[in-house]
């Protein structure tokens, strides 16, 4: 049982206030973000009511829609994100409907929890929205979400972004347990730039990696990976990289401010950050060839 009034959660450097939960609420999920607590000013107010969905709905234009899963709602005063209910035999404790509304620019949220789910309290699950959050959300902080696992090897940044199946999370499984290295995530990382620099964070809630600290890395190297026969790296040419990837970056397609706040921050993110196509065999000898990458021991040349 949660019994704080209110909490501060850093994501990114982000820092959430959540309040509104009394001691009449379960916090579901509030082992994933414990090690992201902090006492620190909270730049995003994000307020829980324990209240039915459909008042705040009214007036809303549909932008977006997953039949039966989630609906997104944009016009000139804000966002809001419904979502629908879970299957009750998998996910008894989680609410049936939730409503989760914005301003224009992510600043004040309110969460709304329909009441009558039959549960002796009312649940916050702050996982059950981040993915849709973050990727409305981060293009107004100069941030992106990239599809990609991210490691901190002796306090810098490395991301392995690729398809399905290209082998991210394979890759933080071979890091994990190297001396100075930190997994981040294995499925999504987020991207930030701060005067001037680029950092990649882990990110709670999303993933299997559970992060024992919200610390991020300044970002040294993105590699686009695949499995290959041998461990082989070259690097991409700002153009290529950008449209590499660009198919791993969220972005809300519905929304064209947000979309061209994202597209900047991809043009100036491959322009600072070198970018790597890298083959690899799914052993640790990779590491090695990794490290002289990002160390400027070898430098591939750029296709």
């Amino acid at each position: 049982m949660f019994e704080v009034a209110q909490s501060r959660i850093r994501i990114a450097d982000i820092i959430f206030e959540v309040s509104g939960l009394t001691d009449g609420w379960v916090w579901a999920d509030r082992k994933l973000f414990e090690p992201f607590i902090t006492d620190d000013p909270p730049g995003v107010l994000l307020r829980v009511h324990l209240a039915p969905i459909a008042p705040q709905l009214v007036g809303r234009d549909l932008a977006y829609s997953i039949e039966g899963l989630r609906s997104v709602y944009l016009d000139r005063n804000g966002w809001a994100f419904e979502f629908y209910p879970y299957d009750r035999a998998t996910f008894p404790q989680r609410p049936p409907h939730q409503l989760l509304t914005f301003d224009r620019r992510f600043t004040v949220g309110d969460l709304y929890v329909s009441p009558g789910d039959g549960a002796e309290r009312p649940t916050f699950t702050f996982s059950l929205f981040l993915f849709e959050l973050w990727t409305d959300m981060l293009p107004f902080y100069d941030g992106l979400m990239l599809h990609a696992s991210g490691i901190s090897d002796a306090g810098q940044g490395i991301v392995f972004s690729g398809a399905p199946g290209a082998g991210k999370t394979t890759l933080a499984g071979i890091w994990e347990g190297c001396q100075g290295v930190r997994v981040l995530n294995d499925d999504r990382c987020i991207l930030r730039k701060n005067e001037g620099q680029w950092w990649v964070y882990p990110v709670a809630g999303i993933g299997e990696v559970r992060p024992d600290s919200p610390a991020g890395a300044p970002l040294g190297a993105i590699f686009l990976i695949s499995h290959a026969e041998e461990n082989v790296a070259q690097r991409e040419d700002i153009s290529r990289a950008a449209t590499s990837l660009m198919a791993h970056f969220s972005l809300p397609p519905y929304d064209p401010g947000a979309v061209d706040l994202g597209l900047a921050l991809l043009e100036d993110l491959v322009t600072r950050v070198p970018v790597y196509q890298l083959g690899f065999v799914p052993d640790e000898n990779v590491i090695d060839l990794i490290r002289d990458v990002v160390r400027g021991r070898c430098v591939p040349e750029s296709t």
